[in-house]
């Protein structure tokens, strides 16, 4: 028997006992003694409402994260890098396919790059990401396991809850916004697996986008804002390399993504927040994998590697 099955039968004896005395009490209200009996049923309530007050707030937690997209104003387009690197690893779930829609990665100006055309490539990025990590199964573990080139993870389930299945000809009415989500071949997981009864809808602004997926336990939002363009001069490190000729060729494209989820009323403590709790740290891991902190990073580790190697091949 689980901890929440003891709590749960010791209330349910609280309770029988608590309402036989009540009741006990109401059938002799004329008893001498009956009004104190009667305060000292209601002053034994209190110290319970006292410690029970807490449960009536709702739980809120959020995470925050900067992710990066690279605008070519040379060629209008949103930019890689010319061989492959650490950024495209990273951002696989963002350009993966995209040759499916000719004009996916073109953008006639950076203000188009920044806002609807980087929008949709972010949004496409995160429900792929979802999609990848959610496919068999909602409730997960994260291991991690370092090795000589990084560290890699694995998930596991890491119970029998039940599960939403929501295929991807439905996911894709959700956001038929996106062309880069709608388009045929372009996501090519047949499902996505969610906390059952969970609800998932998107709602779309020129300059923003926001995934909501509302259970009776949980509200999450996932907001997609474009936060800044800067000039990058003297190229991305490790991604794309300064063109001299033109200085103000390459840009960096900020998009402030925002994760929190909000317990509903009554529902703080509830027995099955822990597994929602666990989806919520996966979920934001895997949305970290895009923040630029943990890119540089790699990007960073990758080209110390390389230079190692050079440095080693030569002598």
């Amino acid at each position: 028997m689980t901890e929440a099955a003891f709590v749960r039968s010791f209330l349910v004896v609280y309770a029988l006992s608590a309402a036989f005395a009540v009741w006990l009490i109401w059938m002799n209200a004329a008893a001498t003694d009956a009004l104190k009996n009667a305060t000292i049923a209601v002053a034994s309530a209190l110290p319970l409402l006292v410690a029970a007050l807490p449960y009536l707030s709702r739980e809120r937690t959020s995470a925050r994260f900067d992710l990066i997209l690279i605008y070519d104003s040379q060629e209008k387009c949103f930019a890689t890098g010319n061989s492959w690197n650490a950024y495209q690893a990273a951002y696989s779930n963002m350009f993966t396919n995209l040759a499916e829609i000719p004009d996916a990665t073109k953008a006639e100006t950076l203000e188009k790059a920044m806002e609807n055309k980087g929008l949709d490539i972010i949004e496409k990025g995160i429900l792929e990401g979802m999609l990848e990590l959610f496919f068999q199964g909602w409730d997960l573990e994260l291991s991690e396991h370092p090795g000589p080139v990084g560290t890699a993870k694995s998930y596991h389930s890491a119970s029998t809850e039940a599960q939403m299945v929501v295929p991807i000809d439905q996911l894709r009415a959700y956001f038929e916004h996106n062309k880069l989500i709608t388009q045929p071949g372009v996501l090519v997981f047949s499902k996505l697996v969610l906390p059952p009864d969970t609800d998932i809808r998107s709602q779309p602004e020129p300059d923003a986008r926001t995934i909501i997926l509302t259970n009776p336990l949980t509200k999450t939002v996932i907001s997609i804002h474009p936060s800044m363009a800067i000039v990058a001069q003297r190229g991305v490190w490790g991604v794309v390399d300064q063109d001299i000729t033109a200085p103000n060729r390459y840009y960096t494209i900020s998009y402030e993504v925002s994760v929190t989820m909000t317990s509903s009323l009554l529902k703080r403590y509830a027995p099955k927040m822990k597994p929602m709790r666990r989806w919520f740290t996966v979920l934001t891991d895997r949305i970290a994998s895009f923040d630029w902190k943990r890119v540089e990073t790699e990007i960073e580790h990758s080209r110390l590697r390389d230079a190692l190697s050079k440095s080693l091949d030569g002598r």
